[in-house]
């Protein structure tokens, strides 16, 4: 059964707005860990080198985790897109599902049009 479609567009807009703050807050940590990383790769002493192969893999953590929630934040959005129906849309149409306009077919190995498969 699919999921009733959203009509809401307020809270498309809400999710929206939510989803790009959300964006903008995790671009901005990973360019500070890229400005750090840089940092630690143009340094002259090995110590800071070392320093920076373990900021590298917290940055590492970093991108795998704010990637995984904007997704989720994302997906979260596309969800609660409006959807418009057309006046006088077919039951299938305003469902989302087109198939269901579609007259209905006979079954391809009852029908007899077909062979039945050797084994039986």
């Amino acid at each position: 059964m699919p999921s009733p479609l959203p009509t809401d567009r307020g809270e498309y807009r809400r999710r929206r707005r939510h989803a790009w703050v959300w964006t903008v807050a995790g671009i901005l940590v990973l360019s500070d860990f890229a400005v750090t990383l840089l940092h630690y790769a143009l340094a002259d002493d090995p110590q800071e080198r070392v320093t920076g192969a373990f900021a590298f893999f917290l940055c590492a953590l970093v991108l795998i985790v704010v990637g995984t929630g904007l997704a989720a934040v994302w997906r979260h959005t596309w969800r609660a897109r409006p959807h418009q129906v057309p006046e006088g849309a077919a039951p299938g149409m305003a469902a989302g599902v087109f198939e269901l306009d579609l007259p209905p077919e006979d079954h391809i190995g009852l029908s007899g049009q077909v062979d039945p498969p050797r084994r039986w």
